[in-house]
């Protein structure tokens, strides 16, 4: 899911169940999810050639 952009390589693989998203789905602290629950942070995702993503890759500090 691309709010911004997610621009994919060639010859990438892609784990089953894994999911590519460009955005927080909500804020990280209950109060910033208590006043706007859509309101995370969007950057665009480049996923280079020759790459196997694999299942439930979580980048941040939240995982």
């Amino acid at each position: 899911m691309a709010a911004d952009r997610i621009t994919i390589g060639d010859r990438v693989l892609v784990g089953g169940n894994a999911s590519i998203v460009d955005f927080d789905f909500h804020p990280q602290t209950p109060e910033g999810r208590a006043e706007a629950i859509n309101a995370g942070a969007a950057a665009p995702i480049v996923i280079a050639d020759d790459v196997f993503d694999g299942y439930a890759r979580h980048e941040g500090g939240h995982w």
